[in-house]
């Protein structure tokens, strides 16, 4: 069951880096970059926090 969700979460993180290089959003300027990266690292944590939490709860 881990291994399923590992490379679920792998292949995910495969698709959104195609697709962010094919439509070339890495390109891009960001104005504010302060406030992106507080916004990522935001985002980040809540997804890690969910996927922490969901893990458990499929474990029991």
């Amino acid at each position: 069951m881990s291994i399923n969700i590992l490379f679920l979460t792998y292949g995910i993180c495969d698709y959104v880096l195609i697709a962010t290089r094919r439509r070339h959003l890495l390109e891009n300027e960001v104005l504010d970059i302060q406030s992106q990266k507080s916004h990522l690292k935001f985002l980040a944590t809540r997804q890690g926090i969910f996927l922490d939490y969901s893990i458990i709860y499929l474990m029991y």
